[in-house]
C-alpha cells in the first residue's frame, strides 16, 4: 500500500477566485497550514506562476501532482492553451518538466464534442491520440468527469463511449458527479479499475431553497423563471461526510484491486494510485483532522495541526481545513 499525501485543487483558491495571486506565497500559506500537494486547475501558466511554483518545489517541498489542458477550446474561439496546437502542446509539457509533474488532465470535453455518438467517437479518437504522444514525452492524460458524459448515445454514456474506445487515455472520476449523473460511485468506479490514477472525492448536498424577493406571482413568466432558477441550482458541494454520500453506500468500504487505496477508512476504491480530492471550504483558516476510527471520517477542530499517524496501517495524512465560506475546496492525497 503507497502513502499519501493530502493535496489542495487549485480551482478553488484560483486567481479568479481571490483578491490578489502570488503563486509562490499561496504554496507558502499552504504548506504553512500542512498541505505538501497540488493539483494546478484555473492558473494561467505564466511564466511568473511558473517560476512561483518551480520556487515552491525548491524551497518548500510542494508536490505539483498534475496540471490541466485541453485538447481543443470549450468553444469556437476560446483563449488559452490547447494540446491540439503544436506550440501549445509543446509549452505544455515543457511546464510539466518545469514543475516534475508527469499527469496531465482535461477538464471537461469541449462543448462541440457533445450532442451525438459520432461525436463523442471524434474526441475520444483525438484524446487518445494526444494521450499517446503525450506518453512519448513522460506524461499520461487523464479525463475529468462531470455529469454530463451521463447522457446516452446509441445506449452508452458518453463517459463509457470515451473509455471503450480509448487506450492510452485514463480517468481522474469524480463521484459527486458520478452522482450527480444517476449512478453510485463506487460501483461505478470499479468500471474503470486499472483507468484510474487520480480520483475526486467530494460530497453532494441539497442546499436550502430562497423564496424570492416579493414572492413568486405564477401568473408573470419572469418571476416562474426566477422560482425555477432556484429550484434548480440547489445541489451543492459538500464537506465529505456531511451530505448525501455521506449517508449511503457510496462511501462504505468496498474491496480493493491489487494496488488500491483506502482512505480515512471510508471508501476503498479499485484503482491502482489515486488523488482523493475531498470538497471542503477554502484552505485559509482553522484546521480540522480526518480520523481513522471504527470505519467512520471523523472531523475535530484543531489549531496548526502537524502531518501525524493514526493506527496501524494508516498513512502521514496532513490535517485538514475547514472555515465558513460559500467557496467549496476541493483537497486531495496523492500516492507515491
Amino acid at each position: 500500500m503507497k502513502k499519501g499525501l493530502i493535496g489542495v485543487q487549485m480551482s478553488t483558491i484560483a486567481p479568479a477566485k481571490m483578491p490578489s495571486f502570488d503563486a509562490f506565497d499561496a504554496m507558502k500559506k499552504l504548506t504553512d497550514i500542512g498541505y505538501h500537494c497540488i493539483e494546478i486547475s484555473q492558473v494561467p501558466m505564466t511564466p511568473e506562476n511558473v517560476a512561483g511554483f518551480r520556487k515552491s518545489i525548491d524551497e518548500l517541498g510542494m508536490n505539483v501532482s498534475s496540471c490541466t489542458a485541453s485538447v481543443a477550446p470549450m468553444v469556437p474561439g476560446m483563449p488559452g492553451e490547447y494540446l491540439n496546437n503544436p506550440d501549445d502542446f509543446k509549452k505544455i509539457v515543457e511546464d510539466c518538466r518545469k514543475l516534475d509533474c508527469d499527469m496531465l488532465r482535461i477538464g471537461m470535453l469541449p462543448m462541440t464534442c457533445m450532442g451525438s455518438y459520432e461525436k463523442a467517437m471524434d474526441f475520444a479518437k483525438e484524446a487518445d491520440e494526444t494521450a499517446a504522444r503525450l506518453k512519448e514525452e513522460g506524461i499520461d492524460l487523464y479525463y475529468h468527469n462531470h455529469h454530463v458524459e451521463f447522457a446516452r448515445y446509441n445506449g452508452k454514456y458518453l463517459l463509457d463511449i470515451i473509455k471503450d474506445n480509448t487506450k492510452n487515455l485514463g480517468f481522474e472520476l469524480d463521484i459527486h458527479w458520478i452522482h450527480r449523473g444517476g449512478e453510485n460511485p463506487v460501483e461505478f468506479i470499479k468500471k474503470y479499475a486499472g483507468r484510474i490514477r487520480l480520483l475526486h472525492l467530494k460530497d453532494y448536498r441539497i442546499g436550502e431553497m430562497k423564496m424570492p424577493e416579493g414572492g413568486i406571482d405564477f401568473t408573470n413568466r419572469e418571476s416562474i423563471m426566477k422560482f425555477m432558477g432556484g429550484f434548480n441550482n440547489v445541489v451543492q458541494f459538500a464537506e465529505v461526510g456531511e451530505g448525501t454520500l455521506g449517508k449511503t453506500a457510496a462511501l462504505r468500504p468496498v474491496r480493493p484491486q491489487p494496488g488500491g487505496c483506502l482512505f480515512s477508512g471510508r471508501a476503498s476504491i479499485a484503482m491502482q494510485e489515486a488523488i482523493i480530492a475531498i470538497s471542503i471550504t477554502n484552505p485559509y483558516g482553522k484546521l480540522e483532522t480526518a480520523d481513522k476510527r471504527a470505519g467512520v471520517l471523523r472531523c475535530s477542530r484543531v489549531q496548526n495541526a502537524a502531518p501525524r499517524r493514526t493506527g496501524r496501517n494508516s498513512r502521514n495524512l496532513p490535517r485538514l481545513c475547514l472555515v465558513p465560506s460559500e467557496t467549496p475546496c476541493t483537497i486531495g492525497a496523492i500516492w507515491s
